[in-house]
């Protein structure tokens, strides 16, 4: 063994190599001389030891062996004791402090006093004796019970908090014969414990004359060993101080307690023999007595006694005895940080002055510390945690010898107790409750079985947790858990612990248990200073209590939330047994106490009308109203009557309807809640009897919430049945509210045109009013089944502009007289209606059998719409042109032929009506290039003298613009000959303008063709540009005249891909650019490919372009620009099957160009047309035509096999569009390039190709595009658990499993468990945050609320002066209450609801500074309630900061205005916001 006290010399001189001590405690392990191997554990104090262990990751392999070696060589705690007195001599053990003086016993003096004590009690005591120990903390104290622990004497240290029974039955239980006493305790007398115990032997160690004695005897008897024990027997027992219950004794082995030191050890590697305790905790404390006394003997450290337990005296023992570690409960650590506060401005200070300061006040060497025994405020960790002092949290039992978790050093979680401490196994049973097992957990009670305290070696905690990225956070004690009346699980703990830090709130109380909904009992504290209660009102102490009872709910789900709260006249107390000695609550005393104020709570909002199976509940609110009694109204399961009127509100259930009144309503329910009703006016708006019953006080129901669980029955309105007469002037009233919309919707049901028409007026009028919009359109949707169809197109007309074009088709399917729609103003039709009755009409022209009258009215409401709005001319003739040369129906080919002539000819005809052709002396303004020949140039001049096609082509091709031929310059129409090409001669038109503005366009004159096949062409020209699905494909059309034999296109100033191919002829053949060009001629086969594939489309699948090569085809010279076109579709030939279509292309576009520019390297084979037909048409029918493919053509490698493995992949994997894998490939070229580059740099570009390549316009359709962008590039190498949950969340995205709430709670889930890389986390924040710039200081932050967890952002900005401050949402309820306290300095009279949500701006200290807070009032529209910034901070720009960071928040979660009233216009002026009066105030567009 020479080589291991080799190295064990080596590490006391500070030579630690990790490898050869784990190879030597293995080694050990056969060892027969138990001396070594304790020479070798003593190595486990060292901070070097355990330094080096924790780098290398050998903690729990480590740990292990010295517990194994710790077994075998018995090493107890006589060795450790014996170990630390030879090694650290004179070196002070303990310290006392008095007149502020410090005293010091050294570790061999205090050894030999513990030695000799030991061995008197080894000499004088029976197997069955106990020694007891009952103590303030002292010196004396604590070397009788190191002399017990060292001589495995079973010693029990009593809490000084008993009652007087619980006292009495420890002694009696734990069978103490002796006790070691302080009779300066005053509880209890000598005389009192003789009467609980007469036999037993007391000593008052505060009685220097009779511990002097009991010493002097000590050390009569000669030095003995302690006797061999194993060391698994009971060593001790700790009690822990029983609230209701008798106290639990538990027992505590050599093994317990010498391992736990170990542990602990490895977990805080950096104590060691240079560090001081300053002791506070009770050494009949776990901690205290563990952690504090045995650990700074077994870390070689010194053990100071507080003067006191007093605050004052602490911070003279801080100063005097300078620690380096102190371990206190929370009251202590706020005292000091609020002693810290006293003695420096902290918001106003810079940090290393508050450093400064924070040391002074410690002591000036404090390193270390630990939170112990309750909640600490996370703000309090943070502050001491960034001012030098590592504060530590935790979770312990006595049970598991103090400790179980620690956050570890440098990884504080808010309000989390840490990781699991080295030794200790710990899991979640299936409720949550944590369980554990390990060497330092005791072994059981002394004396009694505890049922449920053990489940196969695991320890049942009786704490519920749960767990996140290795924390542990701890929800609440399991027997305190309750349910409410649904069933659903409350921790009471856990809601009012989100009331703490509310300084006006001294105590709160959470009520529940089976009831329907949560209350709570609040205290507040008298002497606080937010709120002087003895001056404000009722009303205002109710305000400003509701607003911190609804920024908890902002917190908690639904089934959490606090319904009502009552303020109770005093505080829970000990003395009504309220509270436990551990100043728990007694919860069925309090609600015992308390019932008189928590029943009215409980006390229901409404009466019930029940009868058979069916219930009606009335809200209490309305029978105030109506001053009537539960006993003043019935209901006979037909009507509500009131007192014993015989006519009453009908209300009666059929077999599948509710009849309320005059309307019919559908609904599952068999409880019908009133209430809910009056609250949507959608369900009573126009129902007279209902509102007669109700009375006008429906009319002042200011919050309004739809009822989902019932539907107004449309079909049954009673329409016609009304005969009032119209009331004169009643809608001419300026202020439009609810009672005259009411009244107007009666007026709908008459039968007389006048009321009618009236009330359509005023429905008219309401709908530039955005409270009722919304209203209004439901009355005008109800009137589509309305009898007389001039009501219905009146009012189709007034919804049209506000309703989109999917509800125009569907309305216009509803009606019955589908002709109506020819009747409707046209000026009203939209952009959106125009493009979904076409696509109606696409869908239309696809089937088999079509309705006559349905087609013919939209072919004719087209017509006439084209007619009367000429700017729509190209698309609808286009629609007609489909429909003349592609319906099955020759009948309906005819129709739309007539239809299309009588467009083309009322549009030429207000061309020549509007643009002055007629009469117009063309001779002056028109010029010829020499390249054309005389006789094209006469052609010309007889077409521009005889027809409109100059006006008529500038007119389609710059969108509506209609140009006065007056207006054109001198010689401003140059005409030049481009060429001839498949039969046509091709001429551009340049026509200026005397205002300097310019079109182009080119001419086609047929040369060769007969007219037929150039009528053909025209048509097929038209059907191209008209298929409003698909991209542009072909130059636009213009104008066609057949006489003339001419036709216009779009000018087009761009060589083909042959052309460009051959000016970069000896690039490519070069070779330099490899990488460049290989990319390129991708891009040019993809784009080539979708263009011919899409003609291919558009014919039928029946016709392909003879010249499918390059030189018939124009594309962008860069991947991400748009813009491909054909040149010319002239000389089409029949092609039915996709494989002779792929084949064509293979051979006489992609290999010919090859064989041509040889330099070409393709980077892809048929993968990449497989992927272009799926592209093309779609995956369901892609899919389906690459499935035709046989194997026709196997020779060029096109096989059904090859098929068969892509489609695979395609399934598995999605499709990959060419804008994505562009981007990619672009970004793998930097990155190759710049392999060394940061992940702000990565960044960067990823941000700026997802501009370029447009990747957002991918999102509608495939809302997965972003992050299959993010992850074929920056988590391309990402650790694989985040690389596998975000592939599943992108194959949820695709299949369109996961919805918006859904996809927020999976992100959150994935930042909440993965450990995730500053560079993950950055790219993470980018992915989901699109406003998020690359060099934007930004980070995720997660909030859980119940089972499901909220993903948000917290980003930093700067202000003028470069001052960092960080804009987030909320973390607690206290960050919102502070939020309310300077809203009420800035003299803002705020409430705050449930509903409303917050941003709130930080400085760099974590101060609130300012903040916002808004609510939803629609789908698309959120309400700004207050914005403020505290006094300190203004002149900064942070509000308008805040505002533009709100905008873009807003915008990701799709609202599309923001309202505010005209608080602070000046502000709102600035960042956009215009006056509406619409909305009623300031409005802005996000």
């Amino acid at each position: 063994m020479s080589e291991t006290r080799k190295i064990i010399n080596n590490v006391f001189e500070s030579e630690v190599i990790s490898q050869d001590l784990i190879k030597s405690a293995q080694l050990l392990l056969n060892e027969k001389d138990n001396n070594i191997i304790h020479e070798f554990l003593e190595l486990g104090h060292l901070p070097s030891v355990n330094n080096e262990i924790s780098k290398l990751n050998k903690v729990d392999e480590w740990l292990e062996l010295i517990i194994n070696l710790i077994k075998k060589s018995n090493y107890n705690i006589y060795t450790l004791l014996n170990q630390r007195a030879i090694r650290y001599k004179d070196k002070p053990l303990f310290q006392t402090i008095s007149n502020n003086k410090i005293s010091t016993l050294t570790y061999s003096k205090s050894w030999k006093i513990i030695q000799s004590i030991g061995s008197y009690l080894q000499s004088n005591l029976q197997d069955h004796h106990t020694i007891g120990l009952y103590s303030k903390n002292n010196l004396r104290n604590v070397l009788v019970d190191l002399a017990c622990l060292a001589y495995n004497i079973r010693v029990v240290p009593i809490p000084m908090n008993l009652s007087s029974d619980h006292f009495e039955y420890v002694l009696n239980h734990a069978e103490i014969s002796h006790l070691f006493f302080d009779a300066t305790i005053t509880e209890f007398s000598l005389d009192d414990i003789k009467k609980y115990r007469n036999d037993i032997f007391i000593l008052d160690i505060n009685n220097s004359e009779k511990w002097n004695e009991f010493v002097n005897e000590c050390n009569k008897i000669s030095f003995q060993e302690p006797l061999l024990h194993d060391l698994n027997e009971l060593s001790s027992v700790m009690y822990t101080s029983g609230t209701t219950d008798n106290p639990k004794g538990i027992i505590f082995n050599q093994l317990n307690i010498i391992s736990k030191r170990f542990a602990r050890a490895l977990a805080l590697p950096d104590i060691g023999p240079e560090d001081s305790f300053l002791c506070y905790l009770p050494l009949y404390h776990t901690f205290g007595r563990w952690f504090e006394m045995m650990g700074a003997i077994f870390w070689g450290s010194t053990y100071t006694f507080t003067e006191t337990t007093s605050f004052k005296n602490l911070l003279k023992n801080l100063k005097l005895s300078k620690p380096s570690i102190f371990i206190s409960i929370p009251k202590r650590w706020i005292q000091i940080y609020e002693q810290i506060e006293a003695s420096i401005d902290i918001k106003k200070s810079k940090d290393k002055e508050i450093n400064k300061i924070t040391h002074l006040v410690t002591g000036g060497n404090l390193k270390w510390g630990l939170s112990a025994a309750g909640y600490l405020d996370p703000d309090i960790f943070k502050f001491f945690n960034n001012n030098g002092i590592q504060l530590l949290s935790g979770y312990g039992m006595t049970e598991a010898t103090g400790g179980i978790t620690m956050t570890p050093p440098s990884d504080y979680h808010t309000d989390s107790v840490g990781k699991p401490l080295p030794g200790i196994e710990l899991k979640l049973a299936e409720d949550n409750e944590l369980l554990m097992r390990g060497p330092y957990v005791s072994p059981g009670y002394f004396k009694e079985e505890i049922e449920g305290s053990f489940t196969d070696e695991w320890f049942h905690t009786g704490d519920i947790f749960k767990k996140k990225k290795g924390h542990y956070f701890i929800v609440d004690r399991k027997k305190e858990i309750y349910k409410n009346s649904r069933g659903q699980t409350i921790s009471p703990q856990k809601i009012e612990n989100l009331f703490q830090d509310f300084e006006a709130i001294k105590s709160v109380f959470l009520i529940g248990d089976g009831k329907e909904f949560n209350t709570v009992l609040i205290y507040p504290d008298p002497k606080n200073d937010i709120i002087d209660m003895a001056n404000m009102s009722s009303k205002e102490i109710r305000t400003y209590f509701s607003s911190l009872v609804f920024s908890v709910n902002s917190f908690l789900p639904s089934y959490e939330r606090i319904v009502n709260y009552a303020i109770i006249p005093r505080d829970f107390l000990k003395g009504k047994n309220e509270i436990t000695s551990k100043n728990t609550y007694k919860r069925k005393n309090i609600i015992k106490n308390f019932s008189n104020i928590i029943k009215p709570m409980y006390e229901k909002s409404y009466i019930s009308l029940i009868k058979s199976n069916y219930e009606i509940r009335i809200p209490n609110w309305l029978l105030r109203e109506k001053r009537i009694t539960r006993r003043d109204i019935f209901w006979d399961g037909k009507q509500i009557r009131e007192y014993d009127l015989k006519e009453g509100l009908k209300l009666h259930w059929t077999k599948r309807a509710l009849i309320i009144g005059d309307y019919t309503y559908k609904t599952s329910e068999t409880i019908i809640d009133l209430e809910k009703i009056l609250r949507d006016p959608t369900l009573w708006i126009g129902n007279e009897s209902l509102i007669e019953f109700t009375g006008e006080v429906v009319f002042r129901v200011i919050s309004f919430e739809q009822y989902h669980s019932i539907i107004l029955d449309t079909t049954k309105i009673p329409f016609n049945t009304a005969n009032h007469p119209l009331i004169k002037n009643l809608y001419k009233s300026e202020n439009y509210n609810l009672s005259l919309l009411h009244k107007a919707s009666i007026d709908l049901l008459n039968k007389k045109k006048q009321n009618v028409y009236a009330a359509l007026n005023y429905l008219k009028i309401g709908l530039s009013y955005p409270n009722y919009k919304s209203i209004i359109q439901e009355q005008l949707l109800r009137i589509q089944y309305h009898p007389v169809q001039e009501y219905r197109t009146i009012s189709f007309e007034m919804l049209i502009p506000h309703i989109s074009g999917e509800m125009f088709i569907d309305l216009f399917n509803q009606s019955k007289d589908h002709d109506f729609i020819n009747n409707i103003d046209m000026s009203v039709i939209e952009d959106h209606h125009l493009q979904s009755v076409i696509l109606f009409l696409i869908n239309l022209r696809s089937m088999k059998k079509i309705e006559e009258l349905t087609t013919e009215s939209l072919l004719s409401f087209i017509t006439n719409l084209g007619i009367k709005n000429p700017k729509y001319f190209s698309k609808i003739r286009g629609e007609l042109t489909l429909w003349a040369n592609e319906s099955n129906n020759p009948q309906y080919k005819k129709i739309a032929q007539r239809y299309l002539n009588k467009l083309n000819n009322n549009f030429r005809k207000w061309i020549e009506q509007n643009s002055g052709s007629k009469g117009f002396n063309w001779d002056s303004v028109l010029e010829f290039d020499k390249n054309i020949s005389q006789k094209l140039t006469d052609k010309l001049k007889n077409t521009f003298s005889k027809t409109s096609i100059i006006a008529e082509s500038v007119f389609i091709f710059s969108k509506g613009e209609l140009i006065q031929l007056k207006d054109i310059s001198k010689d401003g129409v140059w005409c030049t000959l481009i060429g001839e090409s498949h039969g046509k001669h091709v001429i551009r038109i340049l026509v200026q303008l005397k205002n300097k503005k310019a079109y182009n366009f080119v001419i086609n004159i047929n040369h060769e063709l007969n007219k037929t096949r150039f009528k053909q062409e025209t048509n097929w020209l038209i059907r191209l540009n008209a298929n409003i699905n698909s991209k542009k494909l072909v130059e636009d059309f213009g104008s066609f005249w057949v006489e003339n034999q001419i036709f216009t296109e779009e000018y087009i100033s761009s060589e083909t891909v042959f052309q460009y191919l051959r000016r970069k002829e000896n690039e490519i053949a070069s070779n330099e650019f490899q990488d460049r060009w290989q990319m390129r001629w991708l891009h040019f086969i993809w784009n080539s490919v979708a263009a011919y594939l899409e003609f291919w489309k558009r014919s039928g699948q029946t016709r392909m372009i003879n010249d499918s090569s390059t030189q018939n085809l124009i594309i962008p010279e860069f991947d991400y620009y748009t813009g491909t076109r054909l040149i010319s579709i002239s000389g089409r030939s029949k092609a039915i099957e996709l494989s002779d279509v792929l084949n064509s292309l293979y051979d006489k576009l992609i290999l010919d160009t090859e064989n041509q520019f040889p330099g070409l390297v393709r980077m892809a084979e048929w993968e990449i047309l497989f992927t272009v037909v799926l592209e093309v048409f779609g995956e369901k029918k892609g899919c389906h035509l690459l499935n035709t493919i046989n194997n026709k053509h196997k020779k060029i490698g096109l096989t059904k096999n090859r098929v068969k493995l892509f489609i695979k992949d395609f399934k598995e994997f999605g499709l990959l569009r060419k804008q994505i894998v562009f981007a990619s490939l672009r970004y793998q070229r930097w990155l190759d390039l710049n392999s060394s580059a940061t992940f702000e740099a990565k960044g960067e570009v990823i941000l700026d190709l997802y501009k370029d390549y447009n990747l957002q316009s991918l999102n509608e359709e495939y809302p997965e595009t972003r992050l299959r962008f993010f992850l074929m590039t920056v988590f391309k190498d990402t650790n694989d658990d985040l690389r596998n949950k975000l592939n599943q969340l992108m194959i949820l995205m695709k299949s369109d499993l996961i919805s918006d709430k859904k996809l927020e709670t999976y992100l959150h889930q994935i930042n909440e468990e993965l450990e995730l890389t500053k560079a993950e986390k950055y790219f993470l924040t980018r992915l989901v945050f699109e406003h998020v710039d690359a060099a934007d200081y930004a980070e995720l932050i997660t909030t859980d609320i119940g089972d499901k967890g909220l993903l948000d952002l917290a980003m930093k900005i700067k202000d003028p002066s470069g001052e960092i401050f960080t804009i987030r949402p909320a973390f607690h309820p206290k960050e919102i209450a502070r939020f309310h306290r300077l809203l009420l300095e800035a003299k803002l009279d705020v409430q705050f609801e449930t509903h409303h949500q917050f941003l709130l701006i930080f400085d760099n200290k974590n101060n609130l500074v300012g903040g916002v807070f808004w609510k939803r009032t629609t789908n698309e529209i959120a309400h700004l309630e207050k914005i403020a910034i505290s006094v300190n901070y203004q002149k900064k720009h942070l509000s308008i900061k805040l505002i533009k960071e709100l905008y873009q928040r807003l915008k990701i979660k799709k609202y599309k205005y923001l309202t505010v009233g005209f608080f602070k216009s000046e502000l709102f002026y600035k960042v956009g916001f215009e006056i509406n009066q619409k909305f009623g105030g300031l409005v802005k567009r996000l």
